[in-house]
């Protein structure tokens, strides 16, 4: 089962360095991970909407009004990383009917809607809810940020950094397959219409 520590060895296997047994370990390596890990993992899962990592909510609205601008504000959910979209209605699914304008500021959310509910991605704490190739992707990102604590080399970081923007591309590509995205469905229903038929699956 993958864990924040053998996330951390995958890491360090590609700079050549030997594995650790804890982040608490005292070791140059363990602190270094220590340091990295958590910053990785926020900055990766915030950067594309991880099928493991997105959850919706309803927000609750808060007493104070903003200072201008918009008329209500709402508390983001603690493990909020990145809201996607924002709602006032709870059935409104992918509609973009129920879509609402908003704002987000000081780990709240501006909007003039009365009622708010919004898919965000959350922070992921458990490796468990990640994909193989997003662990990879973890551990790729992880060694780019390990190298001047634990190699010094320019050569090998940059070796890390093209290994992450590959390992990174394949994983948001699998990623995006799973599920049935508006503009896939849009564009399957027109090349249907004209080509009088159905149509084959497109990647995006």
């Amino acid at each position: 089962m993958p864990s924040e520590v053998s996330i951390c060895n995958m890491a360090l296997q590609k700079l050549g360095n030997e594995a650790i047994t804890a982040l608490s370990e005292d070791s140059k390596r363990a602190r270094a991970c220590n340091l990295y890990y958590d910053i990785n993992r926020d900055a990766i899962l915030a950067a594309f909407p991880w099928n493991g990592c997105v959850k919706r909510a309803r927000l609750a609205r808060l007493a104070e009004e903003p200072e201008w601008g918009f008329s209500y504000k709402y508390q983001l959910p603690a493990d909020c990383l990145r809201v996607l979209r924002a709602f006032d209605d709870e059935s409104a699914g992918e509609d973009d009917t129920y879509e609402i304008t908003y704002q987000v500021e000081s780990r709240e959310l501006l909007t003039d809607a009365t009622e708010v509910y919004v898919k965000y991605i959350k922070r992921e704490e458990d490796p468990n809810k990640y994909s193989p190739l997003l662990i990879e992707a973890m551990a790729c990102r992880l060694a780019v940020q390990l190298v001047y604590n634990l190699a010094a080399s320019t050569t090998l970081r940059e070796q890390a950094f093209q290994e992450y923007d590959l390992v990174l591309r394949e994983a948001r590509k699998t990623d995006g397959r799973e599920g049935t995205t508006r503009q896939k469905r849009q564009l399957s229903s027109w090349l249907e219409g004209r080509r009088g038929g159905a149509v084959p699956d497109l990647d995006y």
